[in-house]
Parts: C-alpha cells; structure tokens; sequence
C-alpha cells in the first residue's frame, strides 16, 4: 500500500458511523442509484469503515459510470490514471504541480486538481478541486471544464448547479475535450426527458 493511503488512513479513522454509512450508500448502489455508487467509491478510497481501498472505490465509479453518472466516469479515470506507478511518488508530484501552477502552467493546474480530486499526495480537497479547474478551464485546458462541469453537475465540493455544469461541458466541448462533448449532450438529453408524475 502506498504511503498515500497512509496518510488517508490517518486523516480518516474507521468509525461505526463511517461503517454504517458506507453500507447505506452500497445498499443504494446495488438498487442502481449512480449518486450512492460515487459516495460508495470516495467512501472506500478515502478508508470509512475500514482501511482505504482503491480496487473498491475503481469499481464503484466504474458502476456509477454504467449508470449514467459523469462524475462516476470522471473519478474513475482519475483514479485510474493517477494511481499507476509513476517516476515520483504523489506527494512529490503534488509539490511539482503546485509549484508549477503558482508559476503560471494551467496544465499543471488541472493536474493537482486531479490529485486533490481523488486524494493522492494530499489530503483530498473538492473545492480547491474545483478552484483549480476553473482556472485550467478559464486558461483553455478542455480537461479541466470537463471536470469542473462534473463537480459542479453533482454538487461535490461546489453547489449543484447542472446549468452552469452544462456550461463548462459545452466549453470543454469548444477546446475539442471528446468527454466534455458527450457529457454536454447527456445533460441535454436529460433536460429534454419529460419527468413523469
């Protein structure tokens, strides 16, 4: 196990309350609701109700993705490829990209939004997540509004708000991010379904 999960594992001791709640949302989860597969995922990666387990939390986005859920999509990615074995270890990565970003490199910015998304190298931190992908999306990087787009869909770390969300996938869209593109057409779609009484 990585010195990352460690720290996560210090940061955040097993509870009975954290058992209890992680056994709610896979219950949810297994009932196909998409949200309660995400919070099931960040629940295992971050180690609630037992040490943290990120081959559990890959395989709940994974489920929340299937589902529909573009956060899901997102933080499995992330997970999948930020938690490869690298060069550096995350936390050195982490200073790397800090560094950088204070220095002007959007693309860096993006990036320690994405450590700090799914809690590698630091403790995980949403809303500067989210700060920092506005500034990636803000300086053209279509990955950053991408995901900024999918905080802000599901109000993780941000206020919910799907029409500001649909703004950022549409602009990833505009800096040629695939993903961005095709989740702008989801929430389209979804706007124009009739809600049944």
């Amino acid at each position: 196990m990585g010195c990352v999960w460690i720290l996560l594992m210090l940061g955040v001791g097993p509870s009975a309350g954290h058992a209890d709640a992680l056994a709610d949302a896979r219950a949810r989860c297994q009932q196909g609701e998409s949200a309660a597969c995400v919070q099931a995922g960040y629940d295992y990666l971050e180690g609630r109700g037992g040490r943290p387990n990120p081959g559990k939390a890959v395989v709940h986005f994974r489920k929340a993705c299937q589902g529909g859920n573009r956060l899901g999509c997102v933080s499995e990615g992330l997970l999948m490829h930020h938690d490869r074995p690298q060069t550096m270890s995350h936390e050195a990565a982490v200073a790397l990209f800090e560094k950088s970003c204070h220095a002007g490199s959007i693309t860096n910015c993006t990036h320690l939004g994405f450590k700090l998304q799914v809690g590698l190298g630091a403790p995980r931190d949403l809303p500067r997540a989210a700060q920092l992908y506005r500034q990636g999306c803000d300086g053209g990087d279509g990955k950053a509004c991408t995901h900024l787009g999918a905080l802000l869909e599901y109000g993780f770390g941000v206020e919910k708000n799907r029409r500001e969300a649909l703004d950022y996938y549409r602009r990833a869209c505009e800096r040629r991010h695939q993903r961005g593109c095709a989740f702008a057409e989801g929430v389209d779609q979804k706007a124009k379904t009739p809600v049944s009484p």
